[in-house]
């Protein structure tokens, strides 16, 4: 007779805490929730992408952004099939709120064209334009100064 074993992963009084926030609408809690369970391999990546989705439906612009890494699939997630079309949706968000990378990756998407989305030259360089404009505001996580457009972004949207 085989016997199988299931990894209960209890949450933390700090989770508990984040949930009831986060059940009552509180955007940086939903988002905070989120990380948690990304950043835990234990957790169920579905968990994750819930409370992502409830605070990039906010306009939380980070967990836009996110979301766009979790569809694009840059980090492994076996929660749900890879989907360019909704990592785009998600990082065009982002971009549209002012989040530099998500402006940088989709400009990188349609340079080289992946996923279902054929190379388009003009796209790229809309992205990577809007890339420059949005890291003169974009704040990383973290840290309390600008980040500005890599000079490898620079570059590609002054040769447009």
């Amino acid at each position: 007779m085989a016997v199988s074993l299931a990894i209960v992963r209890i949450p933390s009084p700090e989770e508990r805490e984040l949930l009831g926030k986060a059940q009552d609408g509180d955007v940086e809690a939903q988002y905070n929730l989120a990380m948690s369970y990304y950043s835990d391999e234990r957790a169920d990546m579905k968990d994750a992408i819930k409370w992502f989705h409830e605070a990039a439906e906010q306009g939380h612009v980070q967990a836009q952004f996110r979301l766009g890494r979790i569809w694009y699939r840059v980090y492994f997630n076996d929660a749900e099939p890879q989907d360019y079309a909704e990592a785009i949706r998600w990082w065009r968000i982002a971009a549209e709120n002012g989040h530099l990378g998500a402006a940088v990756n989709l400009g990188s998407i349609y340079e080289s064209g992946r996923g279902t989305i054929e190379p388009d030259p003009e796209e790229a360089c809309l992205w990577y334009r809007k890339a420059v404009e949005n890291g003169e505001t974009w704040v990383i996580e973290g840290q309390s100064e600008p980040k500005g457009a890599s000079r490898a972004t620079r570059e590609k949207a002054n040769s447009c």
